[in-house]
């Protein structure tokens, strides 16, 4: 066989393209990727241009005929098949039901695209056959350049499925899927303009080249698995937040139906332990009052959690006095240790400013969870909460030391004491989630300290606390007499409250917690009633449920606030208590807000703001 400029031309071509593909193959197959659908066709798809190229390298050099015309054949059949392949591909990628990153052993559409393939496959492969039974002409004795039916058939079988892949692409139905295919449209192309130039140049051999370069540009721009793997991380980050999201909704609606009958049992219980009753049954009032406590603070570390690992829980600053605060917490301490033999005490730094800015709320809620923690893992001794600090221009570093005589905590314990769900106690002889330690452990990071615990078997346990605080003022005039756990019940006869909610039990448990001070009390089960009844009565306050149907709490307010003269404090009933609730409130027109369950505490202290003067 004579050897031409225009063979040589050729020959070298194809050495060239046979090198390229078979090196983005080798890529292809050694990176790092997603086994989905695509990427399998894909690599079939390259694996059937490699051998083709080869193939075509053999038909240059080979001057037996009948061998000449086998590497023909398998060169067409492969051509072919690689078109049905290249169609498939297409087919999967503008496909909406092939939820693109999935794995392909986890896509739920899997049975869907077996059942294509199981039909699509068969059909490729006896199209191919067919080049088997054509004759080719021969041209000089050999089959060098493809002429005859069995080319004519070849270019046809091609032909068509260039014109199904634009017809594919004008069936997508999603700008998504048409903006995929915009590489494969310049991919067609390319591939229609050579093969209609290899159909009337023959001895221009380059449509397989011309096809390794085509899939080669298929994988730089759509299969390339570096640039894949971002966007399937991106995605698999989109579903992690839109799970987060879900978890978070779920979690909140879940907090609100929970708090719902929590707030007529810390109410209700509350009221009947102010009863004249028996030591006995004063106890199991007690009892469940501390359990209702302590489920609430599950039902809000899990949601505070939540929040915190989706980046939503923020710190909301406001100022308070650090005597005070700390005084809630031993108050609430000294009513969940029930009848254990345990001492609570706190011991203020005198020198300390009182007058502070920070986020009270989750720095009350830090000291209660470690508080409740060594109560819960101390049979008697004592809780001290030791505070301290640092001043420095206008901030203070609180160096906050909560220490117990209880059992302490062992060494290998110690190491998960701040994972979530873990507990110190690995027999179950204590009752708890594990959330207390590990929301604390957040909260402090978020508030931008740091914590760190000592203890060891059988001598107590240390948390220290680090978080710092702007300085308001160094004094306050409510200093002095802070720790009475006692509360002051004001005298207010004469006074009337209208409470507001659309569930009956909530008003019951509203009614009971104002009967001691002496207050009228009228209730109204909708928006519409409480306007009615405000347009015909005189009312010092309003306590008005956010949440109700047909017209919920903050529609009503603004409906109020239209009657002539309206000037009635309203304070929101909520269950969805969250750190920023008060400037949510307010921010929405109310005068504050109270959360469910109502605490006698809390409840205390709006009756005094709004209506002892």
């Amino acid at each position: 066989m004579e050897i031409t400029v225009e063979s040589a031309q050729n020959m070298l071509f194809t050495i060239s393209a046979f090198v390229y593909s078979l090196l983005i193959l080798i890529i292809f197959l050694r990176k790092k990727k997603v086994n989905t659908l695509e990427n399998y066709i894909y690599g079939f798809t390259m694996s059937c241009v490699v051998i083709q190229l080869l193939t075509s390298l053999f038909c240059f050099n080979v001057n037996i005929a009948w061998i000449s015309l086998l590497l023909r054949r398998i060169h067409h059949s492969l051509f072919i098949i690689w078109g049905c392949a290249l169609t498939l591909y297409f087919i999967v990628t503008v496909s909406k039901e092939n939820q693109g990153y999935v794995a392909f052993k986890d896509n739920p559409k899997k049975d869907y695209f077996i059942k294509i393939m199981k039909i699509y496959i068969p059909a490729s492969l006896i199209l191919a056959s067919l080049i088997f039974v054509l004759p080719y002409e021969s041209v000089d004795g050999l089959y060098i350049t493809a002429k005859g039916p069995a080319s004519t058939y070849g270019y046809a079988v091609f032909g068509a499925l260039i014109v199904f892949w634009f017809v594919l692409f004008f069936m997508a139905k999603n700008k998504a899927a048409k903006k995929q295919f915009i590489p494969v449209a310049i991919c067609i192309i390319l591939v229609a303009f050579f093969t209609a130039l290899q159909i009337f140049l023959p001895n221009l051999r380059v449509t397989t080249s011309v096809a390794a370069l085509a899939v080669s540009f298929i994988y730089l721009v759509m299969v390339n698995p570096d640039l894949n793997m971002i966007e399937d991380l991106n995605m698999a980050r989109e579903g992690v937040e839109r799970a987060n999201k879900a978890k978070s909704e779920f979690l909140s609606n879940m907090t609100h139906e929970i708090r719902t009958p929590l707030n007529a049992i810390v109410g209700f219980s509350e009221a009947l332990s102010e009863e004249e009753m028996s030591a006995e049954n004063k106890e199991d009032v007690e009892i469940i009052n501390n359990s209702a406590v302590n489920l609430l603070d599950i039902v809000n570390g899990i949601l505070d959690i939540s929040k915190i690992d989706s980046g939503k829980l923020e710190v909301t600053k406001s100022t308070y006095i650090l005597n005070k605060l700390i005084n809630e917490v031993i108050v609430l301490a000294n009513k969940r240790k029930g009848e254990k033999p345990i001492e609570v005490k706190a011991n203020v730094n005198k020198d300390l400013p009182q007058v502070l800015n920070g986020d009270a709320v989750k720095l009350k809620t830090i000291l209660n969870a470690i508080v409740s923690n060594a109560l819960k893992y101390s049979k008697e001794g004592k809780v001290t909460i030791d505070v301290d600090g640092y001043v420095k221009e206008d901030k203070i570093r609180l160096i906050i030391n909560i220490e117990d005589s209880g059992k302490g905590i062992k060494k290998e314990v110690l190491n998960h004491l701040f994972t979530k769900y873990e507990t110190g106690s690995k027999d179950g002889s204590i009752e708890g989630s594990g959330l207390g330690v590990a929301l604390t452990k957040k909260l402090v990071e978020l508030m931008g300290g740091k914590i760190h615990v000592k203890s060891g078997e059988g001598v107590g346990t240390s948390f220290i606390i680090g978080i710092d605080q702007d300085i308001i003022a160094k004094t306050s005039n409510e200093v002095e007499g802070i720790y009475s756990e006692e509360l002051e019940i004001y005298d207010l006869s004469g006074k009337k409250i209208l409470v507001v909610d659309d569930n009956g039990v909530n008003l019951k448990v509203a009614k009971r917690l104002l009967k001691e001070y002496k207050i009228e009390v009228d209730l109204a089960e909708s928006g519409q009633e409480c306007i009615d009844k405000v347009k015909t009565n005189k009312y010092d306050l309003i306590m008005m449920d956010d949440f109700m149907p047909v017209m919920d709490g903050p529609t009503t307010l603004t409906n109020l606030k239209q009657i002539e003269g309206f000037n009635i404090p309203v304070i929101a009933l909520t269950a969805n208590s969250e750190s920023d609730s008060k400037s949510k409130y307010v921010g929405l027109g109310f005068d504050n807000y109270l959360a469910k369950p109502i605490t006698k505490e809390e409840l205390n202290k709006e009756l005094k703001e709004f209506l002892v003067k």
